[in-house]
């Protein structure tokens, strides 16, 4: 089957067919929203290599959890929950390689207590203060409530 992508291109067919194993499908759908997902995924993560990255673990992901899109929402709709979640993940996994420090890099630099204070000062506190957890309720409370009188499209 010769597969055109146009913006009036019955989504069910593709989907269809991409679920049924034809390739063609596949790589149709995603011709039809790589500008899509890369625009969505650069909004939200605002870096051009982690939306290029989310590109491609969205895309993957489809590939993967295809047969599980049950056609009760526009597939456009799960494509931006898959893409804001590889975001998340992603911001996630650099905030946590960003705050780590591996283990033999602290101890080979014990002896230097110059060095070892400077990567001692990276190392946040654990323990916030009764004011900062109260501060951080209130904001978050703040937050919600303005989240929650906004449209359903923008607290997505």
């Amino acid at each position: 089957m010769n597969y055109r992508i146009s913006s009036n291109e019955p989504d069910p067919l593709l989907l269809k067919e991409a679920k049924s194993g034809d390739h063609k499908a596949f790589a149709a759908i995603v011709r039809k929203y790589e500008n899509l997902v890369y625009s969505f995924a650069f909004k939200v993560c605002r870096n051009k290599e982690m939306a290029e990255e989310t590109l491609q673990d969205t895309f993957v992901n489809v590939y993967r959890k295809l047969n599980q899109f049950d056609n009760r929402s526009k597939f456009s709709t799960w494509l931006y929950s898959i893409v804001t979640n590889n975001c998340l993940m992603k911001k996630r996994k650099t905030k946590l390689e960003e705050s780590s420090l591996p283990l033999d890099t602290i101890l080979s630099f014990s002896n230097n207590e110059n060095v070892f204070k400077r990567y001692d000062q990276q190392i946040q506190n654990w323990r916030d203060s009764p004011l900062e957890k109260l501060m951080n309720t209130e904001l978050k409370n703040s937050l919600d409530n303005a989240i929650q009188k906004l449209p359903l499209d923008y607290r997505i």
